[in-house]
């Protein structure tokens, strides 16, 4: 498991993308250095080649090669499942919850801030609408952790399924100023 030179980590200051594959690293104690690219470098080679789309995250590991970050560093770094299961229904479900931080909560937490800090024009029906779904993802993960009665959304240890909302978790008081979740929602708050 102990690589021989540090994973590069392309990253960038602002967003939380990166931060979440720093954190699977930080956890798992794989070495590793940030480097921060400018935007013509990403959307140029040999960025592209680590990464198509031309964003960061991106890694590359001078002892193996790269892939999908977060599931690469879980296969490749942590094969005796500190982080992650090995099989099973914890798997899946680490998986799906994976995939809905992915496809909602990072999403529309992202589109929020956009329209908060970047967009030209004051939308008020965006603001509200990015507002009533970034509660809605917050409600969801409250439900599932009161349902189960569980610290932690699959099972009784900490899986990368739990750190990857970490970072995008910390926009809230950003996003949502006044909002106090853990009144409306305790079990997310926990």
């Amino acid at each position: 498991m102990s690589a021989t030179k540090p994973i590069i980590l392309y990253s960038h200051t602002r967003g939380p993308v990166p931060w979440r594959v720093a954190i699977l690293l930080e956890e798992l104690k794989v070495p590793y250095e940030s480097k921060y690219p400018e935007s013509s470098e990403m959307n140029s080679e040999p960025f592209k080649s680590l990464n198509p789309n031309a964003k960061t995250p991106a890694i590359e590991d001078p002892n193996t090669g790269a892939g999908a970050i977060i599931l690469y560093i879980l296969d490749t770094y942590d094969p005796s499942g500190i982080l992650h299961s090995l099989s099973g229904r914890d798997k899946c479900l680490e998986l799906a919850w994976m995939q809905f931080q992915a496809t909602e909560q990072h999403m529309y937490y992202s589109r929020h801030a956009w329209f908060i800090y970047k967009h030209p024009e004051h939308v008020q029906s965006a603001l509200d609408r990015y507002e009533w779904t970034v509660k809605r993802t917050i409600g969801i993960l409250d439900e599932h952790l009161k349902k189960t009665g569980k610290t932690y959304l699959t099972g009784d240890k900490i899986t990368f399924a739990d750190l990857v909302f970490v970072v995008t978790n910390e926009m809230v008081p950003q996003l949502l100023p006044r909002y106090v979740s853990s009144e409306e929602f305790p079990y997310y708050a926990k």
